[in-house]
């Protein structure tokens, strides 16, 4: 070996240790330390991954995508044509031409002439896609846009093939074409067949009208109907008048017979409508009789109106309601055919009036008389006013009809005159338009518009070298794992780094050497965090989250470093199943943990070892002891037997997550030990930490074993030994050959690898 100078970087927990843990704070929010520690010791498994993708991804995104070929096509919009003899449309520029020649620019990519362009024969014979597929990728490849205070439109139309993007284009055009410019053409005739049909409508409306006039007004004609309304009106107000009359004989007939009592009942007379008061009703009934036996018409209308009341009473006895319509119907005609009679009989009489001489009948008439008189007169006025109520509803009704005939004849006038005007304009000029024409159809491109293959190409080149990195990446973010001794110093992890242990299976004897002084510095930051409570013992529990860590060899080497020192140390197996310092000792079949759980002494339960100051404590002989018979009060009287008979107790328990002794031992001792093995995976590592948490234990930190000798010496604890110096004055602690043949951190610890080196040199 060289006896050069080396710096070892030995990680502690004490003040320093957080010092490193603050300072790599920014390390782990700046993007390119995260995406080292991903990488880092597979870069080259990232680099070559890279290259095989980039390999890959250059080529497919040259090929990706085709260049791009556009045909370009024009529509002229010009303001106004010739004027012929007429204005017309065409001839008149529109208000808003901008808005206009903007509109066809929309019109040309509207879905109606997609539709039609993809009908184009010559298109589907150039290979361009059917269906749904085919109209979506003509949607996409054509477009149109005018400039402002244009008279162009320009129309495009990209695609993979020169030939595709011409004949789309041109299919396009024709389909506007068809759609717009001879659809125009075609225009006049429409419009023509429109006045043609509508003159017919309107005709057929104004015959409708009138007929329906007629119907109404066939039983009276339509001056006999407003006359026999006035007729009616004024009948009614005299029935009024003649009701006011005889409410006024009432009130004056009671006023004298309250003024003049009688000594007996009152005479009144037999019935109502005795002699000596006139029935107007029965007066009219009789007129109407007497006029029918020398008319023949009234006769048959009084025949008819018997007839209906017969019908009517036939429809009621029937259960027939008054809003039936088979009774609405009858009532109607007993109306019409009752004014019919009544007009007849005005007409015959000469103006008689039943009520003639009915002054001199009622100043006469007795009080009961009057009130029968009034029941009379009050029918009278109720026939008078539906009368009145019917004619007059007929006359509305008659009067719409007619205003309504009139707005028809008037738009047939307009239509007629709007059909003339067209067909003399279509005889002195063919009416398709000038306005727009077709300027350009699509031409044929000879070079692409678009062409990204090289672009593409180094953007595969790029994203598959980055796709390649980021798998390895994506696989260390997955599945993360303790690889070097920075992966314990982050913010994110509640225990701080006490020490590192480097890879012992290369047999390097500076690897040995390193490994023990870092066992020491380990010792001195324990006891360091940890000071000696009233001279009692201290219980330093280690542990760790998975089984084959490293605990039971750092378990023995700290013995042997805390013994060395002058500590009188114990080490105890707690480790019920794995017995590693058990059966590393010899220990078998001695008394020891279980023994001491049930109430040995602690001077009967330890034994000696071949390290001065340090004895041991195997799991014990009582095999029906088991972990599941370990109660807190128990284990906790033997931690305290033993901190009063040692000054440093070491005890060695299984993994934290899988272990029943392991959790009560971890909440009873003064600290906790993590021993954290390269590979390592993080979520266990934590889970370990938040047992102990959850279990109210207190960790001392964690300890990195297995560590790559780089990775060794880059530890972040920033405290350098001289090596050299260190190896000139060691001695073994112990030449047993018990120890010897133990694991290498052991070995390394006792001395006995650097004596086997000087035996080999000489």
């Amino acid at each position: 070996m060289t006896d050069l100078r080396k710096d070892a970087d030995l990680g502690f927990g004490d003040g320093r240790a957080s010092e490193a843990a603050g300072a790599s704070s920014p390390l782990d929010s700046n993007p390119a330390m995260i995406v080292h520690r991903l990488l880092r010791g597979r870069y080259h498994i990232a680099a070559l991954l890279g290259m095989i993708f980039a390999a890959v991804g250059a080529p497919a995104g040259y090929l990706a995508v085709k260049p791009s070929y556009t045909s370009l096509g024009m529509i002229q919009i010009v303001p106004a044509t010739r004027k012929i003899l007429y204005e017309t449309e065409e001839s008149q520029i529109p208000p808003m031409f901008d808005s206009f020649v903007s509109a066809q620019a929309q019109f040309v990519t509207a879905r109606r002439v997609f539709d039609m362009a993809m009908q184009d024969e010559l298109l589907r014979q150039s290979g361009w896609p059917d269906g749904v597929d085919g109209l979506r990728m003509l949607q996409q490849s054509v477009a149109a846009w005018a400039p402002p205070r244009g008279q162009i439109v320009t129309v495009r139309s990209e695609a993979r093939e020169p030939r595709l993007a011409q004949e789309s284009l041109n299919a396009v055009l024709r389909a506007y074409k068809r759609l717009y410019i001879d659809e125009r053409g075609r225009t006049r005739m429409e419009r023509q067949r429109i006045l043609e049909e509508q003159q017919l409508t309107l005709r057929a409306e104004v015959r409708a009208l009138k007929d329906q006039i007629n119907s109404l007004a066939e039983q009276f004609g339509v001056d006999n109907l407003a006359r026999l309304h006035a007729a009616r009106v004024d009948e009614l107000s005299e029935l009024d008048a003649r009701l006011r009359e005889v409410d006024l004989a009432i009130a004056d007939a009671e006023t004298r017979a309250a003024a003049r009592p009688q000594p007996g009942a009152p005479t009144a007379s037999a019935e109502p409508g005795s002699e000596g008061v006139p029935d107007p009703i029965a007066e009219r009934r009789a007129l109407e009789a007497a006029i029918a036996e020398r008319d023949r018409a009234l006769a048959d209308m009084l025949t008819r109106e018997r007839a209906l009341r017969s019908e009517l009473a036939n429809l009621r006895n029937a259960g027939y309601g008054p809003q039936h319509r088979s009774v609405r119907q009858v009532n109607t005609q007993l109306t019409t055919l009752r004014i019919q009679i009544e007009d007849r009989v005005d007409v015959l009489a000469d103006g008689f009036t039943p009520e003639a001489g009915g002054e001199t009948l009622i100043a006469g008439a007795s009080l009961d008389d009057l009130r029968a008189l009034r029941v009379r007169y009050q029918r009278l006025r109720d026939d008078a006013e539906a009368q009145v109520s019917f004619l007059g509803a007929r006359r509305r009704v008659i009067a719409g009809l007619q205003e309504e005939v009139v707005n028809k004849e008037r738009l047939l006038a307009d239509a007629r005159n709007a059909l003339d005007r067209l067909q003399l304009e279509a005889r002195q000029q063919d009416e398709s338009t000038d306005r727009v024409t077709i300027a350009s159809w699509g031409d044929y491109p000879v070079a692409p518009s678009r062409d990204k293959r090289v672009t593409l190409a180094g953007a595969g080149l790029v994203g598959g070298f980055g796709f390649g990195v980021g798998l390895v990446g994506l696989f260390g973010l997955v599945r993360p794992s303790c690889r070097y001794v920075d992966d314990l110093e982050r913010p994110t992890h509640s225990a701080p780094l006490l020490g590192t242990l480097p890879d012992l299976n290369t047999h390097d004897p500076e690897q040995e050497e390193l490994a023990a002084l870092s066992v020491h510095q380990i010792r001195n930051v324990i006891e360091i965090q940890n000071p000696s409570p009233d001279g009692l013992g201290r219980v330093f529990t280690i542990t760790s989250a998975c089984a084959g860590e490293g605990k039971t060899s750092l378990t023995m080497a700290l013995g042997m470093s805390f013994a060395a020192a002058g500590q009188r140390t114990l080490i105890v197996d707690a480790d019920l199943v794995g017995r590693g310092v058990t059966l590393q000792l010899r220990l078998d079949n001695k008394p020891g943990l279980r023994e001491l759980l049930e109430g040995a002494t602690a001077e009967d339960v330890s034994h000696s070892t071949p390290v001065v100051n340090l004895r041991a404590t195997p799991t014990g002989s009582a095999e029906r002891f088991e972990a599941k018979n370990i109660s807190r009060d128990g284990a906790a009287r033997a931690l305290d037997a033993l901190r009063g008979s040692f000054d440093i107790v070491l005890i060695d328990t299984g993994p934290i997550m899988g272990s029943l002794e392991g959790n009560l031992l971890c909440a009873l001792s003064d600290a906790t030990l993590l021993v954290v093995t390269r590979g390592q995976k993080s979520r266990l590592v934590q889970a370990a930490l938040a047992r102990l948490a959850n279990i109210g234990g207190r960790c001392a930190g964690t300890v990195f074993n297995r560590a790559l000798a780089d990775d060794y010496m880059r530890s972040v604890s920033h405290t350098s030994f001289h090596v050299g110096s260190v190896r000139s004055g060691q001695q073994p602690i112990t030449r047993d050959p018990s120890i010897a043949g133990s694991r290498a951190l052991v070995q390394a610890v006792a001395g006995t690898g650097h004596e086997r080196e000087g035996q080999d040199a000489a």
